[in-house]
């Protein structure tokens, strides 16, 4: 008898494929069903997971007796669709943001707790082994600085009129809210919450003044946690590299200085005063089918951490007071 948990996918774009992915890794459930508008990428998931039920509406994955769903649509899809999604009666993972603002997180959260739908958010370094390496190495030291930075390495036109990203009212924002949201969740996992000292966006080599409406490609926050400093640096594209097919350069770290030691943290490794203390894959399958196990572990025991899906909510909180400084300064 299978005892797995049978989860249904919403959205089966590059996000959503990575959910597909992951669940070789999974212990626990078993993606039975997956939706998506497109035709191609029905055929497309259709041929590369035959197991898989690719349905065309919500109301046929309805049907599909699950227990839970994985949410990975594009940032501006969930605001028509929600109360169809609530209706499902299940818990929800959900791709980060949590919203695309404030008032559109709060709304999420109340109306998910209304209906009695857990909520979880997908935010993988949390469950990435570097990163839960490095928050137990910290333990009883006293940090005084914290750097980190994501460079997506993609070469993305952000002003284009073919993506949704480069429409300020569909994507919530860019960089920020994109890679962004990812290193602040990620400050507020390992130290705690800091206040925010100023934020600075770019739209390729401009900087953002408060009348423009670009959707930003990088942005820089300055904060301070007591006496412990914070910058963080998000770019869509990245350091140029020749030999990159999109001509940029990946790249995430997250460096902490304490009284006593410096670390060096990335999803390869950690390294204490430059000198290696862990290793692990890069890749993010494993991470994402932990947090997928994790989602399941919550859906089979009732067991929901409200407290880091109300962690969200400061993460949220600092992302629109940055814009705030930017766009009405």
């Amino acid at each position: 008898m299978d005892t797995k948990i049978r989860l249904g996918l919403v959205g089966m774009g590059n996000q959503g494929q990575e959910y597909l992915r992951a669940e070789k890794y999974c212990q626990q459930v078993k993606i039975i069903a997956a939706y998506d508008t497109s035709p191609t990428i029905q055929q497309k998931i259709s041929s590369n997971y035959p197991d898989i039920t690719i349905v065309e509406s919500l109301v046929q994955l309805q049907a599909q007796r699950l227990d839970g769903l994985i949410l990975a649509l594009p940032h501006h899809c969930y605001d028509e669709i929600w109360q169809e999604l609530l209706a499902f009666n299940c818990p929800l993972l959900k791709e980060k943001p949590l919203g695309r603002n404030i008032k559109e997180a709060q709304h999420f959260i109340n109306t998910a707790k209304e209906q009695g739908c857990p909520i979880q958010t997908a935010i993988q370094r949390r469950q990435h082994p570097s990163y839960i390496f490095l928050k137990d190495q910290l333990k009883n030291q006293t940090i005084t600085e914290l750097r980190a930075h994501l460079h997506l390495g993609f070469a993305i036109e952000l002003d284009s009129p073919n993506t949704w990203r480069s429409d300020r009212k569909t994507s919530g924002g860019g960089a920020l809210l994109d890679s962004g949201y990812h290193l602040i969740d990620l400050t507020h996992y390992l130290i705690g919450q800091f206040e925010l000292i100023n934020a600075c966006l770019w739209d390729g080599d401009k900087l953002i003044q408060a009348e423009s409406d670009s959707v930003e490609s990088e942005a820089i926050l300055l904060g301070r946690q007591g006496s412990t400093w914070v910058k963080i640096e998000s770019k869509v594209s990245g350091e140029a590299c020749a030999n990159s097919k999109t001509g940029y350069k990946k790249s995430e770290a997250i460096e902490i200085v304490t009284t006593e030691n410096s670390y060096l943290a990335n999803r390869e490794g950690v390294w204490k005063n430059n000198q290696p203390i862990f290793h692990c894959q890069r890749d993010w399958e494993k991470a994402i089918a932990q947090q997928i196990d994790d989602f399941a572990n919550n859906i089979t025991h009732n067991h929901w951490n409200n407290r880091i899906i109300w962690d969200q909510l400061p993460a949220m909180q600092m992302i629109e007071r940055a814009y705030s400084l930017v766009f009405t300064a």
